[in-house]
């Protein structure tokens, strides 16, 4: 089956495109999973402080902007703009949600899963009233009032913490929307490719016309990965003053210099015989013996021109 190195590229850059997209979103999903069941959970003790509460929904705020900026750049966006925008509004949006919902969550838990009464009750300085739920209560009686269950967290957040999160959203959408998971080996394994990929000769000609067997001519301006570009154009084109080459999109200069290149094949496929032939030119002699054979006869014997070749001087190797 012929090397495909196009088609190869694509399925490789098709699937780092979907781990490096998918990862950062299972890693937020990963996270407010975890920390939904922590905000939603009956206190032990305390509830959770506002000092707590910051450092929480900051990390989350992290991890969310990161998630949604990074989508972006997979894709080829590089622009700064758009994905820090998605990626504080989504953060914001997902920080406002989890507030109703916690408390839809902890009020299940008590009207469910232990049979207790939903309270509200008086705000505490300038919070929002808090909830909780009462369990073992005897009604009508004012001295069995049961025992008071705390949420974690009761839903609100000061103004100081939204500040937070929304400068941890913007820094983290920033910093990090082009920060990459694995390295790419997309440029290894397509060099690894190319070694075994046939050479695609007159058919690499951009644009029309067609050339003809041998009348090519190659851009040899430098490119920014460090290589000439060496596109191939019909010698016959005509390019107007200042025209691009399409491969390194500078002003097309042409390559003056040019490589004759021979090209030559084994004369025979059986190796006893080659490898006869090399050992004329390689073996030593006694002093008094007649010399091997210039090593240039073996040389002709051994290699078959094929013919000639005349290429623009744009090959470079690394």
């Amino acid at each position: 089956m012929p090397v495909q190195p196009l088609q190869s590229l694509g399925l490789w850059r098709a699937w780092e495109s979907a781990r490096e997209s998918a990862v950062p979103i299972l890693v937020a999903t990963t996270a407010w999973t975890y920390a939904g069941g922590l905000l939603r959970a009956p206190s032990a003790g305390r509830p959770l402080s506002e000092l707590e509460l910051a450092l929480l929904f900051g990390g989350l705020a992290v991890i969310t902007s990161w998630a949604v900026a990074r989508q972006w750049p997979v894709f080829g966006k590089l622009a700064p703009v758009r994905p820090t925008a998605w990626g504080t509004a989504v953060t914001i949006g997902a920080v406002a949600l989890a507030g109703p919902l916690t408390e839809t969550a902890f009020a299940g838990w008590c009207t469910d899963q232990v049979g207790g009464t939903l309270l509200l009750l008086e705000a505490l300085s300038d919070h929002a009233p808090a909830t909780a739920c009462s369990v073992h209560a005897v009604p009508d009686n004012p001295y069995l009032k049961g025992t008071l269950i705390h949420p974690n967290w009761d839903g609100g957040l000061q103004w100081f913490t939204w500040v937070f999160v929304a400068v941890s959203a913007v820094m983290s959408a920033v910093a990090f929307r082009d920060f990459r998971i694995w390295p790419s080996g997309v440029t290894q394994r397509l060099a690894e490719t190319l070694q075994l990929a046939p050479a695609s000769g007159l058919a690499s000609v951009a644009g029309p016309p067609k050339a003809t067997e041998g009348a090519v001519v190659a851009c040899r301006n430098a490119t920014l990965w460090g290589e000439i570009c060496g596109q191939l154009y019909a010698a016959e084109r005509e390019f107007a003053p200042g025209e691009w080459c399409v491969r390194c999109q500078q002003p097309f200069r042409p390559a003056e210099r040019t490589l004759d290149i021979t090209i030559v094949s084994l004369a025979t496929a059986e190796l006893d015989v080659l490898n006869g032939l090399e050992r004329l030119d390689m073996q030593s002699w006694q002093q008094g013996e007649r010399p091997p054979p210039d090593p240039r006869i073996s040389g002709e014997e051994r290699w078959v021109v094929l013919g000639s070749i005349r290429l623009p001087d744009v090959i470079s190797c690394r």
